[in-house]
């Protein structure tokens, strides 16, 4: 129980350490590309990539296994 305890009471501490992967500060950047009117940090062909990616895991979980990435389409949209 007293692993528990402690777990519980340094929780907000650890998920932000643990589990901060940058999204707060890519919001912010896109944000501010907006509001200045200034080049975004992540652009269409990022998007794209992402929700790709996103959809081959999908996929294999659906599958159960792996799913190719097809090269040919992520090449496609290299600028």
């Amino acid at each position: 129980m007293q692993k528990l305890d402690y777990a519980h009471q340094h929780r907000e501490r650890n998920f932000n350490l643990i589990f901060d992967k940058g999204h707060e500060n890519m919001l912010a950047e896109f944000a501010d590309a907006i509001i200045n009117e200034h080049k975004s940090p992540c652009d269409a062909i990022d998007g794209f990539r992402a929700v790709y990616i996103a959809n081959l895991a999908i996929e294999s979980i659906k599958h159960g296994h792996r799913m190719p990435v097809e090269m040919r389409f992520w090449h496609t949209f290299v600028t």
